[in-house]
């Protein structure tokens, strides 16, 4: 939900503040930008209120925290873009983290809904901690009617790129509920969970820097230094696939007591390895293509999804943990590729 009220916009606001290195300028667009979350926030709480019998005060605490999550995300943004690394995190992860605490500390007096009123209650701690530490971005200033429109499109095709991959990682869950027992499906989340969500917490680490780095060197980034860091960081991630695959292959048994085939496992480490990678050509393709490119590039990962189900369907005779694993692969693969084709478009270097 906050996903879609944001609309690509903190991404947006990251590669235009660390471009224009000003910024100040845009701390009434990110609160406007937060304006229109919460107000999708607030249509989807009357929703839940009115037809999913959840009570006033319960949906009013997932406004509260939509509310929250939008202004500390997209504040988050442009404090990335500032070079305010530790608090950007914070602002962006924050939520969790109290929420967390909170099901600790508390989990002696948890009912069925204390889960939502602590996470409406850590939402509006960290949004109104956000709103303090980013003050200097309340400029009565605002951006250029150029910009805002900039910042708009790019919020939009943000946007498509994002929902295309979340749908990628829906699907494989989907497909394997359709095709298995909850028993399966289980067995399937716990080896992702091991083999894959350790790559992708690195990967978002990474992620979180790489983009305004990028933006800030709009100018400076050539298809030579480009090829460099596609070169290197995929070396890299390649080599932790490898260290991955014998730590997944034990973790899964060792943690769950499940015993997996190598042949499904290397799926699972292969796939962990290319998410890593992908952050890369995702961060140059983001911080270099214009608004258009970067429209373009989300229309054309559309593709991935049928891509994931006919994969799926390819290799389910194999098994339908392998088929998942597999469909999710080749199309995080082809959105790689289409990344690194866009970023080579952007700054004029012949496609390879």
């Amino acid at each position: 939900m906050v996903a879609l009220g944001l609309l690509g916009f903190d991404q947006a606001l990251t590669r235009e503040a660390a471009a224009a290195a000003y910024f100040p300028r845009f701390g009434l667009r990110a609160l406007w930008v937060s304006a229109r979350a919460v107000t999708l926030g607030a249509i989807t709480g009357l929703i839940l209120w009115s037809y999913l019998d959840l009570g006033l005060s319960y949906a009013a605490a997932l406004v509260a925290a939509t509310l929250g999550v939008a202004v500390s995300t997209v504040v988050s943004g442009v404090l990335r873009a500032a070079s305010y690394d530790s608090r950007a995190a914070f602002a962006q992860q924050g939520h969790r983290l109290l929420t967390g605490l909170g099901l600790v500390c508390f989990s002696g007096l948890l009912t069925a809904n204390t889960g939502g009123y602590l996470l409406a209650g850590s939402a509006l701690v960290v949004a109104t901690l956000s709103l303090f530490w980013s003050a200097k971005l309340l400029s009565p200033n605002l951006t250029s009617p150029i910009q805002q429109s900039t910042v708009g499109r790019l919020g939009y095709a943000f946007a498509l790129g994002m929902l295309t991959l979340a749908a990628t990682d829906w699907v494989d869950q989907l497909l394997v509920a359709q095709q298995a027992d909850l028993a399966a499906t289980g067995i399937y989340s716990q080896a992702k969970l091991v083999a894959v969500y350790p790559m992708l917490s690195l990967g978002s680490v990474l992620g979180f820097l790489a983009l305004p780095w990028v933006a800030a060197r709009r100018d400076e980034i050539s298809a030579q230094i480009a090829a460099k860091l596609l070169f290197v960081t995929g070396g890299l991630a390649a080599g932790l696939g490898l260290l991955a695959f014998p730590i997944a292959l034990g973790g899964v048994k060792l943690i769950f007591d499940i015993q997996l085939d190598a042949w499904t496992v290397s799926f699972f480490s292969i796939y962990g390895a290319v998410r890593l990678f992908y952050v890369v050509p995702s961060a140059l393709s983001g911080g270099l293509c214009s608004p258009p490119q970067l429209g373009a590039f989300g229309v054309c990962t559309l593709i991935t999804l049928p891509a994931q189900i006919g994969a799926f369907l390819l290799f389910l005779p194999a098994g339908t943990l392998t088929a998942a694993i597999a469909g999710s692969l080749l199309g995080i693969t082809i959105r790689t590729a289409l990344a690194i084709l866009f970023t080579f478009k952007a700054i004029g270097a012949p496609r390879s």
